[in-house]
């Protein structure tokens, strides 16, 4: 079962701080008009159901008292699950929503992540369908605002109202989806033509890819002979290296020995000095034994004094809790005693006062229950002012001006879009200007890469000048000839020397210019190749271009049909036509500003004219609405007047027969004090006796205090001792410890003196195996290999740099290819995609929509007319019908006859809603509804009827329907009502 429990409404409209409380069936809402009996509803459907306060006005700040910055609504209500919960909602900045839930009698909040959450976690407690959000179940169907009761019912334009119910019954998602896929399909199409146009722009890139796999090929091979060749020198140099590592291992061995051999002598000098300081700290530990053994006694009697004075500190505070019990007592019996008095005293008041009470309220009812008639009557007479009013303001919510929001909107996006969608075309266009002069770098870059290819060979060939040059010194210095491998005549005498470094110099220079050369080429073949990546951005931006005015155009088309639903002169027409209709005065001024408006030049302007237009539109419906309202105003007065005092005399009524039954309980109460006196006296004697149990056992904790000084101080006498056996107890322990370890100190120099003849015998056997000259020359022949390396590594550095660089042009050009692929396998996709989405609209979507449809006419026919006929007492049928259209049928002359919309009365189409909404509550499984005013345009004889059916519904009668709901909550100032009801609650007193 599920029911609101109650509501704490604090500055919220005309409530500043109210708390109401409901019961469970039909709660009526009653009062003046202006007292806030809407507010009650619109607050539960802000709290509970989270319904938008711009929903219920126009502004948020107008949903709060004037003066108030913020407002705060707490629903208390029992779930479904047998649980009390209370959800509070604010208004105002920072706006919050929490649930919390009754444990104990304590309201405990739920921990949310956010306001979907909380959403999530009350539709569940409600037991309500998750098709659609809580707000929308309530201003649908659950809480509908009174302006909005008979809204959807008498709409005259067939679309329309279909499109109402479809949302109203949950259905219109297979309609909108049917519209949706539309232009899904249309996606489908524009990608389809975008992935073909990028499929030919990268077909054109890859052509040159077998050119460069050939380039790749031969450079791999011209790679691997050098890398052949250095390998052979690496080899020669692993064996020298390898044997310059024996030797330099030999040589580390012995400086290492020798490093050992003085740190061990340092370890002995070290060892010696450690095993007298060990001998200093075993005298110590044994010194600190022999004063703990004689302290024992006098440590033994302290902790014999120290506990026995914590028990008499025990029983000590036990004494003074008993002290603190029998203060205690004393007092209670005194209370007790005189409560007993004054119980006795009040009884003796309020019993004569009672008797008076009774008697002036029965005179008083009374009287009032004759005035009432009287009020009824004129109570008729008024409403009839105010029910024209309420057809003017009707007509003029009709009206297409104050409906102008269902269609701006669109027109304002589109208008914004098409100033988007301008701004970014010339944008494009204006950085597409620089493509010529990309692709003119863009070709430099092949010439360029060959040039780089001839400074390379150069700067390898003068390496290995510079290579024989460097060996051609060596032999010579050596005076062997490097032809004949004897030695030279030449050098006899002569300082041929001199010319290597004039010639090295030179060589050195040249390779450092075409170094420099290289770098400035590899700067531009690296812009070249930058260029070359631009080229595929202008393609790219061309295609943009190209998509982005199609878009245009289409968007185009869009505004000039959304203009065309708009009609601006036709909304002018329709409102100057209303005005002169109704004759109202007042409002001929705003006709003249309402000027139809011409959209006209770039969408900027156009979207400027909009905007001024529909500000003069709202200008112009506040206006009007301000006018209706002081013409309600002033026919609500009397009528409120009217109201104002039946409610009063009503409840007024109301209270005096309250307020006779508050009597009989007042009785029993007066019967209950006396008998509260009587066990108050009761109480104070029990307390007396408790007090005196208590004194008894006090004296035996007399003597605690004497106890508590006598071993304070044998304690203090023992502690010297207590305090010197602490301090030598841990170093007496420590005893065995620095015996073990002067041993082990013994143990380690002998150690020590040991590996220190071992060491002096290795370091001799080492020193016969090595020899320094040997070690000198290996490293010569190392470095003239590294040398020959060098030179081989710098050319296959060349040869790798290109060879990378093919590579890495083949890569992105293969990456290409693969997205080629791609795309066409997503094009593919796509393909297959726009044939799902035309088989889905035409074969599933496109009836499934107006199927749903007839079923749930079917089922809520079927429970709506049982209402109706109960409402209306005629032997009429109620259908609802295609195109949701209310339909009457019902014999005349032995012919069957069908009417609806304009044929019905104001009372059978106001009672066809009632059924209708009724049995729409049931057929979504609400447990609770709320119904503002639905007594509107009938009779006293339907009025009579609807509230009989409401209380048919509550009780289950089957004539009628199943009782559905657990809750149902009206405002309503119709008499017919107060008889029905299970509580009638009076706002406005």
């Amino acid at each position: 079962m599920m029911q609101i429990l109650s509501i704490h409404l604090k500055n919220i409209k005309s409530h500043r701080d109210t708390e109401l409380v409901f019961s469970p069936g039909i709660n009526v809402l009653s009062g003046p008009n202006g007292v806030g009996k809407s507010t009650v509803f619109e607050a539960i459907g802000y709290a509970l159901f989270g319904v938008d306060a711009r929903d219920f006005v126009s502004n948020v700040d107008r949903f709060l008292t004037i003066g108030a910055k913020r407002g705060e609504i707490s629903v208390t209500f029992a779930a479904s699950d047998g649980d009390n919960y209370r959800v509070t909602r604010t208004v105002g900045t920072p706006a919050t929503w929490r649930l919390a839930k009754d444990i104990g009698g304590i309201f405990e909040v739920e921990d949310h992540a956010g306001g979907e959450e909380t959403e999530e976690r009350i539709r569940e407690l409600l037991g309500l369908s998750r098709g659609r959000s809580l707000a929308e179940q309530f201003k649908l169907v659950i809480g509908p605002f009174q302006s909005e009761f008979l809204g959807p019912f008498v709409k005259k334009q067939t679309t329309k109202r279909k499109e109402d119910f479809d949302e109203i019954l949950g259905i219109d998602s297979w309609r909108k989806t049917f519209d949706g896929t539309k232009e899904l399909g249309n996606i489908i199409k524009a990608k389809l033509a975008n992935l073909e146009t990028d499929i030919a722009g990268k077909e054109e890139r890859i052509a040159c890819l077998p050119q460069r796999q050939e380039e790749l090929t031969a450079l791999v091979l011209d790679e691997e002979k050098k890398g052949s060749e250095l390998k052979g020198v690496t080899a020669d140099l692993v064996v020298v290296v390898a044997l310059l590592q024996a030797l330099e291992e030999k040589k580390n061995g012995v400086e290492r020995l020798r490093s050992e051999i003085a740190q061990v002598k340092q370890s002995i000098v070290s060892g010696s000095e450690h095993i007298t300081t060990q001998k200093a700290l075993v005298e110590q530990a044994e010194t600190a034994a022999r004063t703990a053994e004689q302290a024992r006694p006098g440590k033994e009697r302290y902790e014999s004094a120290e506990k026995r004075l914590q028990e008499l500190r025990d029983r000590e505070k036990t004494k003074q809790a008993l002290d603190k019990e029998i203060n205690d007592l004393n007092l209670q019996a005194t209370s007790a005693s005189q409560s007993a008095d004054h119980e006795e005293s009040e009884a003796a008041l309020q019993e004569k006062k009672l008797q008076e009470d009774r008697k002036s309220a029965l005179s008083e009812e009374n009287d009032l229950r004759q005035n009432l008639t009287k009020l009824i009557e004129e109570e008729t007479r008024c409403q009839s002012a105010v029910d024209q009013v309420k057809r003017i303001e009707e007509q003029f919510r009709n009206l297409p001006l104050v409906k102008i929001d269902t269609h701006v909107p669109y027109i304002r996006v589109t208008l914004g879009r098409l100033v988007e969608l301008d701004s970014s075309i010339h944008e494009k266009k204006i950085q597409l200007q620089a493509e010529e002069e990309w692709k003119a770098a863009a070709a430099t870059l092949e010439p360029l890469r060959k040039e780089r290819e001839i400074l390379l060979g150069e700067k390898a060939r003068l390496l290995g000048k510079m290579a024989g040059l460097t060996e051609g010194e060596e032999k010579l210095r050596e005076g062997s000839c490097p032809f004949f491998s004897e030695p030279c005549g030449n050098m006899d005498g002569k300082q041929s020397l001199e010319v290597f470094p004039e010639r090295r110099q030179q060589i050195e220079s040249e390779i450092a210019t075409i170094e420099a050369a290289i770098s400035v080429m590899e700067v531009k073949i690296a812009a070249a190749e930058a260029a070359g990546k631009e080229m595929e951005k202008f393609r790219l931006l061309r295609a943009e271009i190209a998509s982005l005015e199609k878009e245009r155009n289409a968007k185009d088309k869009e505004r000039e049909e959304y203009l065309r639903q708009l009609d601006p002169a036709g909304i002018a027409a329709t409102f100057g036509n209303w005005v002169e209709e109704h004759q109202l005065d007042n409002c001929r001024q705003t006709v003249e500003t309402l000027k139809p408006v011409v959209f006209s030049g770039e969408p900027s302007a156009q979207l400027v004219s909009l905007e001024a237009w529909e500000i003069c539109c709202h200008d112009v419906t506040s206006a009007v609405t301000t006018i209706i309202g002081n013409m309600m105003t002033t026919a609500e007065k009397p009528l409120a007047a009217v109201r104002t005092d039946r409610a009063k005399a009503d409840a007024r009524i109301y209270e005096l027969e309250r307020r006779l039954q508050e009597f009989s309980e007042a009785g029993k109460r007066i019967e209950q004090r006396k008998n509260t006196a009587k066990l108050q006296r009761e109480t104070a004697e029990k307390t007396e006796r408790e007090k005196l149990q208590k004194m008894e056992l006090l004296a035996a904790y007399q003597d605690v205090e004497t106890g508590i000084r006598e071993a304070e101080e044998e304690r203090r006498l023992s502690q010297p001792d207590h305090e010197r056996y602490l301090q030598a107890e841990p170093i007496a322990k420590d005893l065995p410890k620095r015996h073990e370890t002067l041993e082990k100190y013994k143990k380690r120099l002998a150690d020590l003196e040991r590996d220190q003849a071992a060491k002096e015998s290795s370091l001799q056997e080492i020193e016969k195996d090595y020899s320094p000259e040997g070690h000198a020359e290996q490293q010569q022949k190392k470095e003239t290999l590294q040398a020959s390396e060098a030179t081989l590594k710098e050319s296959l550095k060349n040869l790798d740099q290109n060879r990378q660089r093919l590579a890495s042009e083949i890569a992105e050009l293969e990456k290409v290819q693969e997205e080629i692929r791609k795309k066409q396998e997503e094009a593919r996709d796509l393909r297959k995609k726009e044939d799902l989405v035309k088989f889905l609209r035409n074969k599933v979507f496109k009836n499934v929509s107006a199927q749903l449809s007839e079923r749930f006419r079917e089922e809520i026919t079927l429970r709506a007319d049982r209402i109706y006929r109960t409402i209306s007492e005629a032997d009429e049928e109620l259908i609802w019908g295609d195109d949701y259209r209310i339909i009457l049928r019902d014999m005349v002359n032995g012919e069957v006859r069908e009417r609806s919309d304009d044929q019905l009365s104001g009372g059978q189409t106001m009672s066809a809603v009632v059924a209708l909404r009724l049995a729409l509550l049931q057929t979504i499984g609400a447990r609770v509804a709320f119904f503002d005013e639905p007594t509107s345009n009938l009779d006293v004889s339907r009025r009579e009827n609807l509230a009989q059916a409401f209380r048919a519904i509550d009780h289950g009668k089957e004539e009628v329907t199943d009782h559905w709901y657990d809750q149902l909550f009206l405002i309503s100032h119709d008499v017919a009502f107060t008889e029905i009801t299970d509580q009638m609650i009076q706002l406005g007193e």
